[in-house]
């Protein structure tokens, strides 16, 4: 374990690696009558056993490496038990379990099954908030209100306003309803209790980004009205005034 920064390797010798496949030379070439020591021909029989150990092993510490890389400090305190918890399992291979240790491959099984559990959750809670994000890009993708037909010598559309602001409410509504969807899923993949302080530290840090969205669909409808109502150009106006007297 890397003490800077806590992640994994595994400890597979590359000489032992060398020896496998000297091992295998060796023993191709038959007709050369080569004496192979006893005990790199034991070791070179369960090389299959060292093969499924170190591909499953490599699983374990990729994995883990990738929680360990990319979880951010407001989730951090939501997987930290679980991370802890795996942590005490990982001690094992590193102060008592060898290669050789009966019930090495049971153990391999079970940390490699925790460890892709929670790199799975902790990934589909990443996935949410992209999603959360792309479900309010969709609200800057337009303005609120255009010019009539879209074009530039046209005045601001305000005929229909009512079905315009209708139409964007009720599709925030409805995209609001996909967001606390998300947000309880999340609640699950973290495993995590809605009533303490992490999980509302959480819930903060998501409401920073649903307060971006909403402000970058405020920013789009306003950005548009400031480009059509510069004074400098010659932009056709875009919006009349009428008096009427009675």
């Amino acid at each position: 374990r890397n003490p800077s920064n806590l992640y994994i390797a595994v400890n597979f010798d590359p000489q032992l690696i060398a020896l496998l496949r000297e091992v295998k030379y060796l023993q191709q070439l038959e007709s050369c009558n080569l004496e192979i020591p006893e005990s790199a021909t034991a070791v070179f029989s369960k090389r299959e056993m060292y093969r499924k150990f170190l591909q499953n092993l490599d699983v374990i510490v990729a994995l883990y490496n990738q929680v360990r890389e990319t979880i951010l400090d407001v989730e951090y305190p939501l997987i930290e038990e679980q991370l802890a918890s795996i942590d005490q399992q990982l001690e094992k291979a590193v102060k008592e379990i060898n290669w050789t240790s009966e019930g090495a491959w049971e153990y391999i099984e079970s940390t490699r099954d925790r460890v892709r559990d929670l790199e799975r959750r902790v990934r589909l809670a990443k996935a949410n908030v992209e999603a959360m994000c792309t479900v309010m890009a969709k609200w800057s993708q337009a303005p609120l209100f255009v010019r009539k037909e879209d074009k530039k010598d046209c005045l601001l559309n305000l005929d229909d306003r009512g079905a315009h602001v209708k139409s964007r409410y009720d599709q925030v509504s409805e995209d609001a309803a996909k967001l606390h969807q998300l947000v309880a899923e999340n609640l699950e993949y973290f495993q995590a209790s809605q009533h303490t302080q992490d999980w509302m530290n959480y819930v903060e840090y998501l409401d920073d980004i649903v307060l971006d969205g909403l402000f970058n669909c405020v920013h789009c409808s306003l950005q548009y009205l400031l480009d059509n109502s510069k004074t400098e150009g010659d932009l056709p106006a875009l919006m009349e005034a009428k008096m009427e007297l009675q």
